[in-house]
């Protein structure tokens, strides 16, 4: 082993470091941990591992690509411990960062055979690593804003993790094409037309993996966009709906408010012959026959309004009593749709898991505040069964056949809108703190 094939086979393994950085700008808002705390660790392993495996190679002289997929493992696992979103979702970001990065590394490795005809993968040059790690730097630093913007609305907003892992089956087929096609021997590329076809398939192959990934994010946010319409589509007939309410009431009041005049003469005759008994029958009578308001006005924003009032609503019906406590800022603006989103998403699944235990049990109590005029605060605590189901150490939905999405996209909301979620349980009460700056 010779210290320039140590560092040489050590800027082989230079795309580690810009795969690294691409895999976690998409995760900016789901890391478990501070971005400084984060960075440190992964460097740190970076440190350790990528001189390790390039003494391994250089002194054991093992085959090309032999100690990738045991990298690969190690990375994912620590990806996956870093982050607080679904495995579906990290390896998709993960298998496409390395398709990505494998067709460059071929690019690289077609390089090598222009300069070195006669040579092998297994002597890659210094020079062609210089390439390499010049061009996956380049690329990353090309790519880096759309993967940290759109990868993160991506990663954020969607969460059919079917399609999280057939998009992680498409990359892995590209992964594994390009593990595949490397030449051993660079003498065989120069046979008749194949350079030719390498130089031709290559970047067509890259291109159409881009491609993929326009259309993948061109269909998934249409998909969000139609999602965050109908979210507002349903906030409005919310609203609709209160409207109605509020004009039957007007017209169901609108003899009494007419008589109105009437009755207080009649109050104030009964009360100057002091037939304090007549009176307060009469008094009884009337308010009896006065209708009742089903709606009713909890802060001064329209949306949030018709959304407690029809969650209230679908809560009574159920026989569950529903406590709002609500405060909100004057002066500061809002994100209606997604604290609707945020708010419904967690009265719907209290509502579900309230119908599953015995009438005499249910409670939920709703509490939105601020707190030192930064944070907006929703605490919500809900009677359960005491039987939480958790995957992977989260919660899943109460429904049987839920999949625990509205718990995850109140968390993809808050962090996000740079707060954040938490979710607990003890005995049979199940508590949702979330956090949200102003």
């Amino acid at each position: 082993m010779t210290v320039n094939a140590f560092f040489t086979s050590l800027l082989t393994w230079f795309p580690v470091i810009p795969a690294s950085v691409l895999c976690l700008l998409p995760m900016k808002n789901q890391m478990k941990y501070r971005v400084r705390q984060t960075v440190c660790v992964i460097s740190a392993v970076l440190i350790l591992i990528l001189p390790l495996v390039a003494f391994i190679e250089t002194h054991f002289n093992t085959p090309y690509n032999a100690p990738t997929p045991f990298v690969l493992m190690i990375f994912l696992a620590l990806y996956c411990l870093y982050l607080n979103v679904r495995f579906s979702k990290a390896l998709s970001i993960f298998v496409l960062v390395c398709a990505i990065m494998s067709f460059l590394i071929n690019f690289s490795i077609t390089f090598d055979s222009y300069l070195h005809p006669y040579s092998g993968v297994n002597n890659f040059s210094f020079e062609a690593a210089v390439f390499q790690a010049v061009l996956t730097a380049a690329f990353t630093a090309l790519i880096a804003p759309y993967m940290s913007k759109h990868g993160g609305l991506l990663i954020d907003s969607f969460h059919l993790h079917g399609v999280w892992y057939a998009s992680a089956l498409v990359s892995f087929i590209f992964l594994g094409f390009n593990l595949l096609i490397v030449p051993r021997h660079y003498s065989t590329l120069h046979v008749n037309n194949i350079f030719v076809f390498f130089l031709i398939a290559m970047p067509l192959l890259f291109f159409l993996l881009l491609l993929l990934c326009v259309l993948f994010y061109l269909i998934v946010s249409g998909m969000i966009e139609s999602s965050r319409k109908e979210t507002e589509l349903r906030i409005l007939d919310m609203q609709k709906t209160q409207f109605y309410k509020q004009q039957a009431y007007l017209e169901a009041t609108a003899k009494e408010r007419h008589d109105f005049k009437h009755a207080v003469r009649t109050i104030r005759s009964l009360s100057a012959e002091g037939n304090i008994e007549e009176l307060n029958r009469f008094i009884d009578q009337y308010v009896e026959k006065m209708p009742e308001l089903s709606v009713r006005t909890w802060c001064d924003v329209p949306t949030i309004n018709a959304l407690l009032n029809y969650y209230k609503q679908m809560a009574n019906i159920r026989g569950i009593p529903l406590s709002i406590d609500i405060t909100l800022p004057k002066d500061k603006e809002l994100s209606e749709t997604e604290i609707c989103s945020i708010l419904g998403n967690i009265l719907e699944n209290a509502i579900n898991a309230c119908r599953e235990i015995e009438s005499y049990k249910r409670f939920i109590r709703l509490t939105i505040t601020v707190m030192n005029d930064i944070f907006l605060c929703i605490a919500a605590v809900n009677s359960f069964d005491g039987k939480p189901q958790m995957r992977g150490g989260k919660y899943v939905s109460t429904r049987r056949s839920g999949s625990g999405i509205g718990l995850e996209s109140i968390t993809s909301i808050a962090a996000s809108m740079g707060g954040s979620a938490d979710f607990s349980h003890e005995g049979c009460e199940f508590f949702s703190n979330i956090m949200l700056p102003l």
